[in-house]
């Protein structure tokens, strides 16, 4: 998604993902134990954090995110197998 360098906001992959991933609507309809959140927004969010933490993403604005040209490289780096924020 993010490869195409353009800014996508946050209510985008949850769609995008849910169709790349063929969630069925049991899936889609399942809510963290709190009640408060779906469950596969909930990870979609998680990665997206952590891939924001490591540098692959930058935040253009709030809600909105971008391939970092640290994102960039990794992504052009068949040889990366695991981050770290130092990397």
């Amino acid at each position: 998604m993010f490869s195409d360098g353009e800014v996508h906001k946050t209510s985008d992959f949850y769609d995008r993902f849910a169709r790349e991933f063929s969630l069925i609507d049991a899936q889609k309809a399942e809510y963290l134990p709190s009640g408060k959140q779906l469950v596969y927004r909930n990870r979609i969010g998680s990665a997206r954090t952590y891939l924001f933490k490591v540098g692959m993403l930058e935040q253009v604005q709030r809600g909105a995110y971008k391939i970092s040209d640290r994102g960039n490289s990794i992504l052009s780096n068949p040889n990366i197998i695991a981050l770290t924020p130092n990397d």
